[in-house]
């Protein structure tokens, strides 16, 4: 079981610090890359789960990438909450102060209520999804706790089957709202089908319709699709995002740091892939850029979205605007 620890103050105060300067200084800064780092990192420890033979699941590299993917879309919604919030009910501005107190307390709605239960949501995700892939049946049965807590349509849905190649578990494949606690198993073919396709989903339509709930995280590899309302609410300005809008550092600084020698192409190709300054998703086209700085050059290696390199690139660290068209998109690590 993976359990949720909230982020604490010590992870969270210097986050709400520099989002407050930031904010008050009037920078351009449309998201904190910390704040979205630490959400996606909380977040990827629900996903990863063990599998039978010990090993963990095939799908965890794709989930984590949707973990990042919603987290960019959820630290761009936060930002806007803040924005929001630096004018006072007279129309003046806050002090920093003020301000800095009002983002901390409005950090807790959504890094330790709204991520405990999209924590919850990650990890039961992730369990149906091994689940499915370990399923040794042609039928699927869905079943719920068994007890008192126990949704009264999801209880009407208990003992329902169908093969597992229907197209109905693309549409109630627990979890079905928030906490669901709903699994799937192994189908029986003597189980009397007292439901069919059609009524089962329409048991939990309204529900289900149109939301991340009508998922199957097996088969899409996801668990917030965009029906999410932080994904709503960016409208795909979260997978357009750059270095600047994460308020990280431009070139020209990044070329101050004490950096490694350029030794050859096939060596920093390597050391690009196993230890990246930077590393950029395309959500769109499934591919991550991973960046790193050396002294005179800087190396960009971009890979599927099944880790197989498809290019890499050495470019002259002063080129800045040739570099920066490689530092956006969905941010996954930074040093």
């Amino acid at each position: 079981m993976a359990y949720f620890h909230d982020l604490t103050d010590s992870e969270l105060d210097p986050i709400y610090l520099q989002i407050a300067r930031d904010l008050l200084a009037n920078k351009k800064t449309l998201t904190n890359a910390d704040l979205h780092l630490q959400t996606a990192k909380k977040l990827n420890k629900a996903v990863k789960v063990t599998t039978k033979n010990g090993k963990g699941a095939k799908l965890e590299p794709y989930l984590k990438r949707n973990i990042y993917h919603f987290s960019a879309a959820k630290s761009y919604a936060q930002m806007q909450y803040y924005r929001d919030g630096m004018v006072d009910k007279n129309g003046n501005i806050k002090s920093f102060d003020t301000f800095k107190k009002w983002v901390a307390d409005s950090g807790e709605m959504f890094n330790i209520q709204h991520l405990k239960v999209e924590y919850d949501m990650a990890h039961s995700s992730a369990l149906m999804a091994k689940a499915w892939d370990e399923l040794d049946s042609d039928l699927v049965e869905f079943s719920t706790a068994g007890d008192n807590q126990v949704r009264p349509k999801h209880a009407l849905l208990d003992k329902f089957t169908a093969p597992k190649s229907d197209a109905i578990w693309r549409r109630i494949c627990p979890p079905l709202e928030w906490g669901c606690r709903c699994k799937i198993g192994p189908g029986n073919k003597n189980t009397p089908r007292k439901l069919t396709n059609t009524e089962a989903y329409n048991i939990v339509k309204d529900e289900v319709k149109g939301t991340i709930f009508e998922n199957n995280t097996a088969v899409s590899k996801i668990i917030f699709n965009e029906n999410h309302p932080y994904f709503q609410n960016a409208n795909g300005k979260e997978k357009q995002l750059n270095w600047s809008n994460y308020g990280m550092d431009k070139i020209s600084k990044i070329k101050t740091r004490e950096l490694d020698a350029y030794q050859n192409r096939d060596v920093a190709k390597n050391e690009t892939i196993a230890k990246p300054h930077e590393s950029w998703m395309n959500p769109d086209k499934g591919t991550t850029s991973h960046v790193r700085y050396y002294q005179d050059k800087t190396v960009i290696v971009t890979v599927d979205k099944d880790d197989v390199v498809t290019g890499t690139k050495v470019i002259g660290i002063s080129r800045d605007r040739v570099i920066n068209q490689h530092r956006k998109g969905v941010l996954m690590h930074r040093e």
